[in-house]
């Protein structure tokens, strides 16, 4: 079965001037899939790398940043 065309693709400026391309450089990662398979091994320092490439900044410092696997700890900023 064919897979239908994305609906848009970022040029290679936006590629290239994005906080994912910015994260996967500082953290040593070349593919997308190293990175995603990284954020699944390893949620702990994934989000904690994420929270500090973007500069957030807590109120009250969590007490952890995720509880199991890979949820965002309840009370914690960005949890859906």
């Amino acid at each position: 079965m064919d897979q239908p065309s994305p609906a848009w693709r970022p040029s290679d400026e936006t590629v290239a001037n994005a906080n994912l391309t910015a994260l996967m450089a500082e953290a040593g990662f070349k593919y997308y899939d190293d990175l995603h398979r990284w954020s699944v091994l390893d949620p702990i320092g994934f989000w904690g790398e994420v929270i500090d490439r973007l500069g957030i900044v807590f109120s009250t410092p969590p007490e952890a940043i995720v509880e199991g696997r890979p949820r965002i700890r309840p009370g914690c900023p960005g949890r859906s």
